[in-house]
């Protein structure tokens, strides 16, 4: 009896687990801009059919305004930039062929950088599910 007990434990440990991982972390920064008074808004979250892809999107840019977007590993070796103009961007990243470790989104423009780090990791109980974690968006100037 203690076994189907253990075993129930661990099922539910995995099912809260996957719960979580597959429920989109959302991330709201907002930054008032000197010049328009529009708050820029960046959000990171992994998609819910694949953690592994994850999804940065900044809206209320202003249009002259250069947004860069920079991935970075735990190395800071730049894995991806690229810089865009416009009130809105959304792109979709695969994270899947990465190994495990330690990642970082940051998004920046003149004035303020956005940074969102991002794990990657195996789940210790199934050692073939991989999975993402974020901490807090933070803000610099």
């Amino acid at each position: 009896m203690n076994g189907s007990r253990t075993k129930s434990r661990s099922l539910a440990t995995v099912f809260t687990l996957l719960l979580l991982i597959y429920c989109s972390h959302t991330a709201h920064a907002q930054d008032n801009q000197a010049n328009n008074n529009e708050a820029l808004e960046v959000m990171a979250y992994s998609v819910s059919d694949n953690p592994l892809s994850i999804v940065v999107r900044v809206s209320n840019a202003s249009p002259k305004d250069l947004i860069t977007i920079v991935i970075l590993n735990g190395y800071k070796r730049v894995l991806h930039r690229e810089s865009v103009r416009g009130r809105k961007y959304k792109k979709k990243f695969n994270f899947s062929d990465l190994p495990d470790g330690e990642y970082a989104i940051k998004v920046f423009n003149k004035s303020t950088t956005y940074i969102q780090k991002v794990g990657i990791g195996t789940l210790y109980k199934t050692k073939s599910t991989r999975a993402t974690s974020f901490e807090p968006l933070t803000k610099e100037f």
